[in-house]
């Protein structure tokens, strides 16, 4: 089977386990673009297609954009799409790190590099939602070379006693995260992005309120059952047998994550515990691999999944 992650680093202990080179010192952009294997170009070149005496004919509304050290097509898109080079999704965090405001904590690339992503934590002090149960900031920016994302940038949190990646509103009307899209002016548009940090930290703050408040209302049994119920859309009945013997151990498996899994005792009987139950769930067991995990949890449907199941919460104790 391919493997989706290319190549990617991380700095000690890291939010996916076993993938990816480990290094102990954070790297400078220079080194991280290096070790995340990301240290190539890409370009935008002709696309033709043969006519009708066997010749070829230029396509003049389109461009491939193509990995340049492989010369492999990642895309065939419109003429208005303009990359955004690694490099350039790297120099985002220059002015972070010459300032001690933030190191890189893993970088790389889904996908043979039609997704790529940089992730640097930030020096500031950490929330503590409870009694030994941590979660810090990162700033994340995210990227495809397939016209399948716009360039984002923004905070996600992620809670150390677990290291799960917690919701951060990809999609949401009040996301964290600034889209920008690949137009003429994108890597303009990533550069003015600096002036909104503190925007968006107080937008993280919010969430931080959130968090402590789901940690204050504890949950029964049967509540917790209806939460997991609601959110994986698990239905009474179904059409098959294997389909209700499937729902029932997904129901019975986030019931026990809520017990047993990583920072379920610091969470305690909470709906802050339910939400990490089924946190933990979307990161470390649903899909084929860690790898399909870290994609989907980023960039497909269980982002969506993670920020409903955080969203339910709050909204059954509001």
């Amino acid at each position: 089977m391919a493997h989706e992650i290319e190549e990617m680093f991380s700095v000690k202990i890291t939010p996916w386990h076993g993938l990816g080179k480990i290094i102990h010192d954070a790297p400078s952009v220079q080194e991280g673009i290096r070790l995340a294997g990301l240290d190539w170009p890409v370009e935008q070149r002709p696309v033709y297609t043969l006519n009708g005496d066997g010749g070829y004919q230029i396509i003049s509304d389109k461009k491939a954009i193509v990995r340049a050290d492989r010369s492999e097509t990642l895309a065939v898109l419109g003429n208005n799409y303009k990359p955004l080079q690694n490099s350039e999704a790297f120099e985002f965090f220059q002015p972070f790190i010459e300032e001690g405001l933030a190191s890189l904590e893993t970088a790389g690339s889904l996908k043979e590099g039609k997704k790529i992503w940089v992730l640097a934590r930030l020096k500031t002090a950490p929330i503590e939602i409870t009694k030994n149960d941590v979660v810090e900031k990162f700033l994340l920016l995210s990227n495809s070379h397939d016209g399948t994302l716009a360039v984002r940038v923004g905070f996600t949190p992620i809670r150390v006693v677990c290291a799960n990646t917690m919701a951060y509103a990809h999609e949401s009307d009040a996301s964290q995260l600034i889209r920008v899209y690949h137009g003429k002016n994108v890597k303009q548009n990533v550069d003015a992005l600096r002036e909104t940090i503190n925007a968006m930290d107080a937008s993280f703050e919010a969430s931080e309120e959130k968090m402590k408040f789901l940690a204050k209302k504890q949950i029964n049994k049967l509540d917790l059952q209806k939460y997991i119920r609601v959110v994986m859309k698990i239905q009474d009945k179904y059409e098959t047998q294997r389909q209700q013997i499937n729902a029932e151990k997904l129901e019975q498996r986030i019931m026990q994550l809520f017990e047993t899994s990583a920072g379920a005792q610091e969470a305690g009987t909470t709906y802050w515990g339910a939400y990490n139950a089924v946190n933990f769930y979307l990161n470390y067991e649903v899909g084929r691999d860690q790898e399909n995990r870290l994609g989907n949890l980023w960039f497909g449907y269980n982002a969506k999944k993670n920020q409903f199941a955080f969203d339910e919460a709050v909204r059954l104790v509001g």
